[in-house]
C-alpha cells in the first residue's frame, strides 16, 4: 500500500539513484495519495494485477 510514509521513504531512496529527476513507476495493492500528490512527487501508480496467473 503506498502511504505517506512509503512515498517518503522511497523517493529518498530514488534522490540517491544516477538519475533521481527521472520519473517514478511504483506497482502496489493499494494508493493512500491523491493523484496531485502523486504528480508533485512525479510519481505514477499502477495497481498489480490479481488477475495474472503462471504457466
Amino acid at each position: 500500500m503506498l502511504t505517506r510514509d512509503v512515498l517518503d521513504a522511497l523517493l529518498a531512496l530514488h534522490a540517491q539513484t544516477p538519475a533521481p529527476a527521472a520519473p517514478l513507476r511504483v506497482f502496489g495493492e493499494a494508493c493512500r495519495l491523491g493523484p496531485e500528490r502523486l504528480k508533485q512527487a512525479n510519481v505514477t501508480f499502477r495497481h498489480i494485477p490479481y488477475d495474472v496467473k503462471a504457466r
